[in-house]
């Protein structure tokens, strides 16, 4: 290759290494003389070896793609961009003190039993999950009518601790139970009444109160028999069937 091309890329180059070269840090530790390999695709050439011509003339003899970085006489290497800024995050990262867990987390665990019981929320000052009294499902009944008894009043109760009017007589609140797979009717309007900023809290606390329940493996709500109407009202956009597993899941 002419001499000239060689000179002008050496001066480009060594240009630009030592724009690099200057703005290191003064603390960068000396490194050892790198390893020449002529076929690596990224190359480090230190420009006081006495070989450095020859490998210079090596390289340019290649055909494929490949980088150099070079080192200036008596330099050293340039620190790896970003390296300040990782080991100044590892330091503050060591000072810093571990967060506590918040004493209510948003989806707490309930006890589940053979009675449904209304989720009430969780008391801040010692993380307590707070529940209402059990709704008693009687005893000889068939599962489905036992589940259906019983989650409306339970239901309510969670609605009325966030400001829900209570259903009517003539339009109550009913539940389909077909072996453990529970879809919940909620009349026309009940929800309506409701800040939107809690509908998400709404629907966490309806989903905690039926899964309390131990013989719920699955839950659907709907208002009116429209679950998207209920998926709107609650912050969501699909019509969603939860299973236990699937809240075990969330739960952490």
């Amino acid at each position: 290759m002419p001499k000239r091309r060689l000179q002008v890329l050496g001066v480009v180059t060594l240009a630009v290494l030592l724009a690099l070269a200057a703005g290191s840090t003064a603390s960068s530790q000396e490194s050892e003389e790198p390893e020449f390999d002529a076929s690596a695709s990224h190359v480090v050439l230190d420009m006081s070896d006495p070989d450095y011509d020859r490998k210079v003339e090596e390289l340019l003899e290649r055909s494929d793609d490949f980088t150099i970085e070079l080192i200036p006489p008596g330099g050293d290497r340039p620190t790896p961009p970003g390296h300040e800024r990782r080991a100044r995050d590892r330091a503050e990262a060591r000072g810093d003190r571990p967060v506590d867990p918040p004493k209510c987390p948003y989806l707490p665990r309930v006890a589940r039993a053979a009675a449904a019981r209304a989720f009430l929320g969780c008391d801040p000052n010692d993380g307590s999950v707070r529940q209402g009294p059990p709704v008693d499902v009687g005893q000889g009944r068939p599962p489905g009518r036992a589940t259906s008894d019983a989650l409306p009043d339970a239901l309510l109760e969670a609605l009325g601790a966030n400001g829900a009017e209570r259903a009517s007589q003539a339009n109550p609140i009913t539940v389909e139970d077909n072996d453990g797979n529970v879809v919940v009717h909620l009349p026309d309007g009940l929800l309506k009444p409701l800040p939107k900023a809690a509908a998400a809290e709404i629907d966490r606390d309806l989903l905690l109160t039926v899964f309390s329940l131990e013989t719920v493996k699955t839950v659907q709500f709907t208002i009116g028999g429209d679950c998207l109407e209920y998926a709107y009202m609650t912050g969501g956009d699909i019509c969603a069937v939860v299973s236990m597993d699937a809240l075990n899941e969330m739960l952490g």
